[in-house]
C-alpha cells in the first residue's frame, strides 16, 4: 500500500503522543485493571510493554481509516503485527544504552527527556520497518513466526502486567530462598 495517510515522521508523533497520553492515564485510573492500560511503576519493562498497547491501538484506529485503501491485506496485517512486536525490544535498547555506558540518568527532567526519545525513536524504526514489509510476500513461516511472536509479546503485555516477576537479566539467578 503506497497511498499512507501520514508519512513515517508525522505517524510516528502520533504514536508518541498516544504514548505519553496512556503513560500518564494510569494515574487517572485508580482500579487494578487500570495496569493493563498503564504502567503501576515506572519500570522499563512496562514502558515498552505500554508502547506495544499505544502500537496496538494506533494500529487498529489505522486499519478503519486506511481499510478502503489496503491492495494487500495479508502484507497489511502482518508488517503492522511484526512492527508492533519490534517496538517494545527496540524502545528496551535504546533506552538501556545510556544507563550501560554511563550509568543512571539521575536528573529526573533528563530520565524523562530520554524515555520519550527513545520511545519517539523505537516508533519511527517501527514505522520504517512496516512501510517497508508491506512490500513483502509474506510466507507460511514467516506469518506463523509473525503471529507466534506477536500473540506472546501480547500475552506477555497482559499476564506481567497484571504481576511483574522477578528476572535477574543482569545478574547471575539466585535459586536459594
Amino acid at each position: 500500500m503506497k497511498n499512507h495517510l501520514l508519512p513515517p515522521l508525522l505517524k510516528s508523533v502520533v504514536l508518541w503522543v498516544l504514548y505519553f497520553a496512556l503513560s500518564f492515564l494510569y494515574k487517572a485510573v485508580l482500579t487494578p485493571s487500570g495496569n493493563i492500560i498503564g504502567p503501576a511503576g515506572e519500570s522499563l519493562f512496562r514502558q515498552g510493554m505500554i508502547a506495544f498497547i499505544t502500537a496496538l491501538i494506533a494500529g487498529a484506529a489505522e486499519f478503519l481509516i486506511d481499510r478502503k485503501r489496503i491492495t494487500n491485506s495479508q502484507s497489511y496485517l502482518f508488517a503492522r503485527m511484526l512492527s508492533m512486536v519490534f517496538i517494545p525490544y527496540v524502545f528496551m535498547l535504546i533506552w538501556s544504552f545510556i544507563p550501560a555506558v554511563a550509568g543512571n540518568i539521575n536528573m529526573e527532567w533528563l530520565r524523562v527527556s530520554y524515555v520519550n526519545l527513545a520511545a519517539f525513536a523505537a516508533f519511527y524504526f517501527a514505522v520504517l520497518l512496516e512501510r517497508t514489509l508491506e512490500e513483502v510476500v509474506f510466507q507460511k513461516g514467516l506469518i506463523i513466526l509473525t503471529v507466534l511472536l506477536f500473540t506472546l509479546t501480547l500475552f506477555f503485555t497482559v499476564l506481567l502486567t497484571i504481576q511483574t516477576p522477578v528476572v535477574n537479566i543482569f545478574t547471575d539467578p539466585s535459586f536459594s530462598s
